[in-house]
């Protein structure tokens, strides 16, 4: 009766597939709602892009795909979250509580989505790289509880395990340069959160799987352009890389092409 016709949906997994269900337009499309299929007949379309789900992978979609040219999550940090000048890398590190002469790996995701063969590999890069620290989202008393005991089995100590608090977007943004790599899960991706640390200036090391929901960060970094180095294509050599990239000159390197792109000040500044 309202002559809707076009429904676009970013949310529905959360609240809104019901909606969708009851078909209140005759073109109904998934765009951000759910990074893969609905497997639902009432959901006409899927936006996403070829990295994320190449044209050989639609046969698994219950929607048709609609490809945009580049990375299908637009993003535009440089209009809402400008580069702060206020505060040097030194002074986030020591806010947050992060060693001021140690290689920092982060990861920025939910403690749910970190698989154990994903832990179990930056164990792994953390002991090739003895002076690093781990840098993970303070989730709650018992996974953080339990992502210490798991490291401590694993001959990591208490204090190579830094648990960032709880902060605002626009702050979170800016202390992501604090940290000098972003390690990514497998099963599901990092995908808002690989965004954020490219507009850090990080590298984001990741494996792409087969599945929509695991080439998330493949799909930034394929858009993004000069961090594609960091997409690799084994656990093997996502170790290798990650350790070259530890070493201080490839560090150095890699981050002048990453805010070369964004055209950022402040490279020698981050080191």
């Amino acid at each position: 009766n309202d002559l809707v016709d076009l429904l676009i949906d970013t949310d529905y997994y959360k609240s809104r597939l019901s909606i969708l269900a009851l078909r209140p337009a005759p073109i109904q499309v998934n765009f951000l709602a759910h990074p893969g299929t609905s497997g639902a007949a009432f959901v006409d379309h899927i936006v996403a892009d070829r990295i994320v789900a190449p044209p050989d992978h639609a046969l698994f979609f219950s929607e048709s795909i609609l490809y945009m040219s580049h990375h299908y999550q637009v993003n535009d940090h440089r209009a809402s979250y400008p580069p702060r000048r206020d505060r040097t890398v030194a002074q986030i590190r020591q806010k947050e509580g992060l060693p001021l002469d140690k290689f920092v790996f982060c990861n920025f995701n939910g403690l749910y989505k970190i698989e154990p063969a994903a832990f179990e590999l930056w164990v792994r890069i953390m002991h090739r790289v003895p002076d690093s620290v781990l840098w993970l989202v303070n989730e709650n008393s018992e996974s953080n509880a339990n992502i210490v005991e798991q490291a401590r089995l694993r001959g990591i100590s208490e204090d190579r395990l830094i648990l960032a608090q709880r902060a605002d977007f626009a702050e979170h943004i800016d202390r992501v340069r604090g940290a000098d790599m972003f390690l990514d899960c497998f099963t599901y991706n990092a995908h808002t959160t690989a965004v954020d640390s490219l507009w850090g200036g990080l590298p984001v090391m990741t494996l792409p799987g087969h599945n929509m929901n695991m080439r998330l960060a493949a799909g930034a970094l394929y858009a993004y352009g000069p961090a594609s180095e960091t997409c690799v294509r084994t656990i093997e050599d996502y170790e290798e890389v990650a350790v070259a990239i530890a070493n201080p000159a490839a560090k150095r390197r890699i981050r002048r092409r990453l805010f070369a792109k964004w055209t950022l000040a402040g490279v020698e500044e981050l080191g």
